[in-house]
């Protein structure tokens, strides 16, 4: 039980962040291609020019440019993540991964600069949906913005902050771009476009990549951090099986002279070894369920406390029943099998029926 239990709380952990990311990931790339400037984030991209010359490409639907840059909120943390970009106040579920409501500027804040943080943000600096902040956008101070809402980021572990493009260009006349998102006509060819935009582009040396395989490397990247999680699943089982094995060993020893009776009334070497395997698989399958309880238990505390805690973002529980039942089947086959391979090795049929010697 304690070795299936936090085999199963890892497997919904687990599950739960990899679902979580992917819903994430649907949010956050909307469009088809993507690129980036090659220098650093914190330094000028291009210009919006190259938006224009981007959008003028055949069967390109729309172009969206981001201005990424490093925002110093505290000297003595990370700096935090600054995305200026379009904002749809109607809509911002479509411009961020909100959680929570959504709460506008009050009567007589209209004027607020209105920004979104991260759950980071609100762990590491206090930020609250429907309170004013301080975000230093130029040298000559911190600026009062209008935190509308938080959003999930699992990408930044520090903090981010959105706010809208135009916001951000008034306050601090930066009209470079470090990003672009590209939307595409539904039967367009992507390499196609990208080596028009190239031919229109033959200064900036820009690396596009569409929305697929930004996804699958995520989630690739994910699956190779977590490597080591999916080894401590199976060392777990492999704990359960060895549990099993000694612990069978161990009745068998106990009960052999029962098992000399039952050779004596006529069942055979194979039904008694059927017998024991019944008796383990009814044992485990008990066990499976209440472990099942118990790790769901614990994945609860890890997704709800741990995880917050440690790294600044939340979860949505996702309970993977396919991959669960598929542990608690290889784990009654697996279990079945080790007991009647340990009943095989504990038990001499030949010699059974002097086992019931002392008693006569």
């Amino acid at each position: 039980m304690a070795a299936f239990s936090l085999t199963v709380a890892m497997m919904v952990m687990v599950s739960s962040f990899r679902e979580s990311v992917a819903d994430w990931l649907l949010v956050v790339l909307p469009a088809d291609l993507y690129t980036m400037t090659s220098s650093a984030s914190d330094q000028p991209g291009f210009d919006p020019s190259v938006q224009s010359l981007v959008a003028s490409v055949p069967q390109v639907l729309r172009v969206q440019s981001t201005r990424i840059r490093a925002v110093r909120m505290a000297f003595d943390r990370p700096e935090v993540t600054l995305m200026a970009k379009p904002v749809d106040f109607q809509h911002p579920e479509q411009s961020v991964a909100l959680i929570g409501s959504v709460v506008m500027p009050e009567a007589g804040l209209e004027g607020r600069v209105i920004v979104f943080g991260s759950e980071a943000m609100a762990d590491l600096y206090g930020w609250r949906a429907g309170q004013e902040a301080s975000l230093p956008l130029t040298t000559q101070g911190a600026q009062k913005v209008w935190v509308a809402g938080l959003f999930r980021d699992y990408g930044r572990q520090h903090g981010s902050v959105v706010i809208s493009g135009t916001d951000y260009e008034r306050l601090t006349l930066d009209r470079s771009r470090t990003n672009l998102s590209v939307w595409l006509d539904k039967d367009a060819d992507p390499a196609q476009v990208i080596s028009e935009i190239q031919a229109k582009l033959p200064h900036l040396e820009l690396k596009w990549s569409s929305a697929r395989e930004l996804r699958q490397l995520s989630l690739t990247i994910f699956d190779r951090s977590f490597a080591m999680t999916y080894a401590l699943e199976a060392v777990a089982l492999l704990v359960a099986m060895f549990s099993v094995a000694s612990g069978v060993t161990g009745q068998l020893i106990v009960r052999r002279r029962e098992f000399g009776v039952l050779a004596q009334l006529g069942l055979s070497e194979s039904q008694c070894l059927t017998l024991v395997s019944l008796e383990v698989g009814l044992m485990l399958t008990l066990a499976a369920v209440w472990a099942s309880l118990l790790g769901l238990a614990i994945s609860q505390i890890l997704i709800q406390k741990v995880n917050p805690q440690s790294f600044h973002w939340t979860m949505s529980t996702h309970f993977a029943v396919g991959q669960w039942a598929f542990i608690c089947t290889l784990l009654l086959m697996i279990g079945a099998l080790t007991a009647r391979f340990a009943a095989r090795q504990g038990l001499d049929f030949k010699r059974l029926a002097q086992s019931l010697r002392v008693d006569w």
